[in-house]
């Protein structure tokens, strides 16, 4: 795979690679791999790059805070192991990859880049590339100029390699015919739903049945260990406000880029087209003695627009009145483009200029760059810009103070917050499952319950929740793990053992019917036993539709049913509801029954998957030929 890869690579742009490579940056932060990877304990090492505890609690707090709104803040431990892994395991596929790239040579010239960001509509303020919003857009980001380039080459290094595999990706027709058949194939079925609250009334739980669970599950009955903290932040913003920039530095910082300031000059042009043949002496003669004679009639104040409309073989720019829009150098074919560029004041026309495609009248509408500029011109945007540049180094002297105070007072964090003019802030109650705010981040959650800050009161290390911001805490309060009462807790118990053993008895009867319906019996006649139960009966169905998911999954996962035959199912539908499924019939889609648009879609969607399976390979011999060393003491 590596082979063909290398003997097919070409072009740049595909969708595919971000399926899978891509996520790590979307999840991670591109950013964090860009830079310096930071401190922090090393957790594993990639062909000798060390991927450190800072990029791994990075990647985890992001990904984490995904999960949390699905667990309402609780994420089961088991859960952040595997979440905690997965982020790890995106770090190091990142890094193989981009290890890859660059050392097969993989280029972007500066001009390209610069293409892709002024064509970045984020960057654009009416239509056009605004280096002041381009600066704004990246502060609010916490980016500086050096870094986002870095990033976007690094992004455009990978979609060069992304290319391949979307090349060689090819579908037959016998697959697209197979891929129809299963696609679209609809089941005859009929469905019922089972409620574990109609088994309710047939429960019973004693309180000897209570007692024995509380005890067999204590541990589940416990209030969790929490803590409460005091801290300090430092991060860019802080710093930003801080820096003051000399008007010698300004001026010193804007000779070395002034460049970059000046605004690339465009044309807006109008030009008449007369058709004729680059080997008919005689019809460019004829051309050029009507565009002279039209030039006359506009000289003496007729209408280039009128005459364009009336005369011009270009028809699409003879609508609008012989308008191009506007023009960069580079744009056009050379001789229309040295006629255009040698005109001098807007409103202006050219000779007659000869191009492969006839005889063009050209008239520049209006100039807009192409001037030097001032420094004051651009002088809040190189503040920016230098601000920027200076930032790194004032956040490390600051962070260095800050770890400073933190290790000299460990007893108090006013000396830094005083010192370093930082609000001392205070966080809601969390456990170690973290919370809300500052404990949404797993590297905040550890330090609060590490020995030294819990158990001695110490300030913590400096932390880096995020890239360029840093923490310092320490505990305000300290609420032990608790055993709560049988008294406190039976009525919960109790309500969760009826609804565990409703739901068996519920399972019981789904179990019954399925086997009842395997053996001839019919939905209808079962559903009528108690409790009575209402059979759905949609007929044939395709894989999508208005029933539920889960019942739709069970029944064409069923095995394929022939003519008079039935095949049953069950399924969980959540909530403590099951479904009873029966398929009695199955159609499988026709490819002639799709019009060519649909079968158009059908083929790429199978082309994106064959492509996906060849990124699983490759990805998995890169892994197999690295040397990745993981430190599994040091994950969590």
């Amino acid at each position: 795979m590596l082979l063909a890869i290398r003997e097919h690579i070409r072009g740049w742009l595909a969708w595919i690679i971000i399926i899978l490579i891509g996520a790590a940056f979307a999840l991670v932060g591109l950013s964090s791999y860009m830079g310096p990877s930071g401190g922090g304990q090393v957790v594993a090492e990639v062909n000798g790059t060390d991927i450190t505890r800072d990029q791994l609690d990075r990647a985890f707090s992001q990904r984490r805070t995904m999960y949390d709104q699905l667990f309402d803040g609780n994420l089961p431990r088991s859960l952040q192991e595997e979440l905690r892994r997965d982020a790890l395991e995106e770090i190091i596929t990142d890094q193989l990859v981009r290890e890859y790239v660059i050392e097969r040579g993989f280029r972007i010239s500066d001009r390209d880049l610069g293409a892709m960001i002024r064509a970045d509509e984020r960057f654009q303020v009416d239509g056009r590339f605004s280096p002041d919003h381009y600066r704004r857009v990246l502060s609010q980001q916490g980016l500086s100029t050096d870094r986002f380039e870095q990033m976007m080459r690094q992004q455009a290094l990978l979609e060069q390699l992304s290319r391949v595999f979307d090349d060689t990706a090819v579908v037959t027709d016998a697959e697209l015919q197979r891929a129809v058949a299963l696609r679209y194939q609809r089941r005859e079925l009929q469905y019922t739903e089972l409620d574990y609250q109609a088994w309710l009334d047939e429960v019973e739980v004693s309180d000897e049945d209570v007692a024995a669970f509380y005890d067999e599950n204590a541990d589940a009955f416990r209030s969790p260990e929490r803590v409460r903290l005091h801290y300090v932040v430092l991060d860019q913003e802080t710093v930003r406000d801080r820096i003051e920039i000399e008007e010698n530095e300004l001026e010193r910082y804007f000779d070395r880029v002034r460049g970059r300031f000046a605004e690339e000059e465009t044309r807006w042009v109008r030009h008449i087209l007369i058709n004729a043949d680059p080997d008919d002496a005689e019809a460019r003669a004829e051309a050029r003695e009507l565009l002279e004679s039209l030039r006359e009639r506009i000289a003496d104040g007729e209408s280039f627009a009128d005459l364009a409309e009336e005369y011009s073989d270009d028809r699409g720019s003879a609508r609008r009145g012989g308008d191009l829009g506007e023009v960069e150098r580079d744009m056009m074919v050379e001789s229309f483009e040295d006629a255009l560029f040698a005109l001098e004041e807007e409103g202006a026309l050219s000779e007659p200029v000869e191009t492969r495609f006839g005889l063009h009248l050209i008239q520049l509408d209006r100039i807009r760059g192409g001037s030097d500029v001032t420094l004051d011109d651009v002088r809040d945007e190189v503040r920016d810009e230098l601000i920027d540049e200076q930032m790194g180094r004032h956040l490390f002297d600051l962070r260095t103070r800050m770890e400073e105070l933190a290790f000299d007072w460990p007893d108090s964090l006013d000396p830094v917050a005083e010192d370093l003019e930082l609000e001392l802030r205070e966080s809601d109650w969390f456990t170690r499952e973290g919370g809300d705010g500052i404990a949404q981040h797993e590297s905040v959650v550890r330090a609060a319950f590490d020995e030294e800050v819990l158990e001695y009161g110490s300030n913590s290390d400096v932390i880096e929740v995020d890239e360029g911001r840093y923490v310092v805490l320490r505990v305000a309060e300290h609420q032990p793990a608790e055993q709560r009462a049988l008294e406190e807790v039976q009525d919960q118990v109790r309500e969760e053992l009826k609804a565990e053993r409703a739901y068996e008895k519920a399972r019981d009867r789904a179990r019954a019917m399925v086997e009842a319906l395997k053996g001839g019996a019919s939905l209808e006649s079962l559903a009528e036993e108690a409790p009575a139960l209402d059979v759905q009966s949609p007929g044939y169905v395709g894989r999508s539709g208005d029933l539920p998911s889960a019942v739709l999954r069970e029944a064409f996962g069923l095995p394929r049913v022939s003519d008079g035959e039935l095949v049953a199912g069950m399924t969980d539908l959540g909530g403590g509801r099951l479904a009873v499924i029966a398929v009695t019939g199955v159609r499988d889609g026709d490819p002639d029954s799709l019009d060519e648009e649909s079968l158009a879609e059908e083929r790429e969607r199978l082309r994106r998957l064959a492509v996906e399976a060849s990124i699983q390979d490759f990805l998995s011999q890169l892994r197999a030929e690295a040397n990745v060393t993981i430190h599994e003491d040091r994950l969590m």
